[in-house]
């Protein structure tokens, strides 16, 4: 693995992403949960539901507790405990996401950084950082992003073992941090635009969807870049904002596959007790610090909870092909 730096890499620091596979990423993921490195316990599902034929899976996880852990330094309270006087290191000057070179995959493109999730839910997970760390979480994806992202799971896509990621732009969408940064994560469960057919009204909220075409996959960063904004655009129009030159940084939740991406307009929620889902618990992937927090999802219903956190699919939602 390529430690971090804040210098372009050459040609010879990217040939690691070409050769990287998933058997690769899962032996150092495991490896670096052994030695303490990444705080990760297996999450149990502790219940699947079908809600107006919407599907959801609960997960309990302690990595979501970790999470809220966190001191002031990106640090866990055990480890601030026993090293008082250590200083916790940052990917960046503006960022705030802890730094450990043994997180480190790859540097490329000379815009990004691929590194494990320090505390992940799935295994393993991983975060696509910014090489300029002070590139935000509520600013919308740009051609070098989407562009990288889309070469990150075509990496790690093999039979058997395929990829997602997802973004979360802004706190009411789910961020928990300002670095802007895409988690890569393996797909564990079906999504509902894999059934091509599905009824959009199943779907509690208003989402835009683009399956992609080879031309858009395999053409330049441009075009599929031009499909994620166009998107962003409709989500924009469906909060009641008027477009300009440039399509506005809104709330917003990204999914994104080999086949689809799709775009989900978002809302503060206000809901009490429960945190802020994040892009997979819109698709229906609920992370959960506890099995407490169950009986709160259950009281509001989780169809409720979601569309309360975008917008409302009474109002009809027209999708793109």
């Amino acid at each position: 693995m390529e430690t971090f730096q804040t210098s372009s890499p050459t040609n010879d620091q990217e040939q690691p992403l070409n050769s990287m596979n998933h058997d690769q990423i899962l032996a150092s993921f495991d490896e670096l949960v052994a030695s303490g490195v990444v705080h990760h316990s297996p999450p149990e599902i502790v219940e699947q539901h079908i809600d107006s034929n919407f599907a959801f899976e609960f997960t309990v996880s302690s990595s979501q507790k970790h999470k809220d852990d966190l001191d002031s330094s990106g640090r866990l309270p055990e480890f601030a405990a026993a090293n008082p006087s250590s200083k916790a290191l940052w990917f960046g000057p503006g960022s705030d996401i802890k730094y450990d070179e043994r997180l480190v995959i790859v540097t490329f493109r000379e815009t990004h950084i691929l590194v494990f999730n320090l505390i992940p839910v799935i295994r393993p997970q991983l975060l696509l950082l910014t090489l300029n760390s002070y590139y935000r979480q509520h600013e919308k994806l740009y051609v070098d992003d989407i562009a990288a992202t889309y070469q990150v799971l075509h990496q790690l896509q093999q039979p058997g073992n395929l990829y997602y990621a997802f973004f979360n732009c802004g706190r009411d969408s789910g961020a928990s941090r300002d670095h802007k940064h895409i988690q890569i994560l393996p797909q564990t469960r079906k999504f509902f635009p894999e059934d091509r057919n599905y009824n959009q009204e199943d779907v509690p909220y208003r989402h835009f969807l683009q399956y992609l075409t080879q031309e858009a996959t395999q053409g330049a960063d441009v075009a599929l870049y031009a499909i994620y904004d166009t998107l962003l655009a409709q989500a924009s129009l469906s909060l009641g904002l008027e477009l300009a030159s440039e399509t506005p940084n809104i709330p917003h939740n990204v999914v994104m596959t080999m086949d689809w991406i799709v775009v989900i307009p978002r809302r503060k929620g206000n809901l009490e007790g429960i945190s802020t889902p994040n892009a997979p618990g819109m698709m229906g992937s609920v992370w959960l610090p506890s099995p407490k927090k169950l009986d709160i999802w259950r009281k509001i219903g989780p169809r409720n909870v979601l569309a309360r956190c975008g917008i409302s699919m009474d109002k009809g939602n027209p999708r793109e092909h």
